[in-house]
């Protein structure tokens, strides 16, 4: 199962990197929202996380903005500011329908840094500086959406 899904991760990261200069599709969209709960990680019983960082892409797909230039590759944690982080989340719930996801506190990302071993620049534990970030979301909420 794991290498089946390293394996489905490495295609998305080619073809979001292919495929980064052209306009976003709805199919897009729907593939980088699938992708964003397909690897979430459970935490302690009552929430899962993102082990890896929001890249450039999946923040551009998204939201609809692009934050990063020529020479970052889409594939990069997005480090973005915490206004940016909130809109990133707000897309999401919108493109959901309701409020499924979140942004960590620093005692969640820290508690999941210790549980999952989350990915990234775990140097930026504050949710309220630019830096790269997680999402997080409900178990509750989770079963919802892959039910």
């Amino acid at each position: 199962m794991k290498k089946i899904l390293v394996l489905m991760v490495a295609v998305f990261v080619m073809t979001m990197t292919a495929s980064a200069q052209k306009k976003i599709t709805e199919e897009q969209r729907n593939q980088v929202i699938e992708n964003l709960i397909g690897r979430m990680k459970p935490v302690d019983g009552s929430w899962l996380i993102t082990p890896e960082p929001i890249s450039y892409y999946e923040y551009w797909v998204v939201t609809g903005k692009k934050k990063h230039d020529a020479h970052t590759s889409v594939s990069n944690a997005a480090k973005v500011t915490q206004a940016e982080k909130e809109t990133f989340v707000d897309a999401l719930n919108r493109e959901a329908g309701r409020p499924y996801f979140s942004l960590p506190t620093r005692a969640e990302i820290q508690l999941a840094h210790k549980k999952v071993g989350l990915h990234g620049d775990l140097s930026q534990l504050s949710t309220a500086t630019a830096g790269c970030f997680w999402i997080k979301i409900s178990k509750k909420m989770f079963k919802e959406l892959t039910e």
